[in-house]
């Protein structure tokens, strides 16, 4: 099915019917649940917190390793969860810049020095930059990009500019 046929499907059904639909999802599919529970409450805080700690399990299994290795495919899938879930491009984009805060901490605890390592920690923080930009939240978020900026300058991840 397509869209054009969801909303004709939808269109036809009545107020309790179009309700009974939306309760199936709900108790149904956790996504739909963390949607709504995001959408209806004015606190998403609860809801970041749980994906951060998620994301910060991940590093702690890297940092008791004898290897620089984590995870970065399941990171990814949990960033990706997290926007399908969340309402607010601010907590999509505070994850993001977690997950670099979390792998900067990452290096300087392992000593990490691999090149492909940093190209990939650069490469996430330009991409959440264009985000920001786009979203136009340069503002809220100038000190933890100041921050950010600071220790990946320091670690020589990235070069000053």
């Amino acid at each position: 099915m397509n869209k054009k046929g969801l909303k004709k499907y939808l269109s036809s059904l009545n107020n309790d019917e179009l309700q009974s639909e939306i309760i199936k999802l709900f108790e149904k599919f956790d996504q739909v649940k963390h949607y709504y529970t995001a959408e209806l409450s004015n606190d998403t805080q609860e809801l970041l917190s749980k994906y951060k700690l998620r994301i910060e399990k991940e590093f702690q299994r890297a940092s008791t390793r004898s290897s620089n290795s984590y995870r970065i495919t399941e990171i990814n899938n949990i960033i990706k969860e997290f926007e399908k879930v969340s309402v607010f491009s601010i907590d999509i984009i505070e994850l993001k810049l977690y997950r670099i805060e979390l792998a900067i901490k990452l290096v300087k605890e392992q000593r990490i020095d691999d090149q492909t390592y940093y190209g990939s920690i650069a490469g996430h923080y330009q991409k959440v930059l264009k985000q920001i930009n786009a979203t136009h939240l340069e503002e809220y978020f100038t000190e933890k990009i100041d921050s950010i900026k600071d220790l990946l300058i320091k670690r020589s991840i990235i070069e000053e500019y």
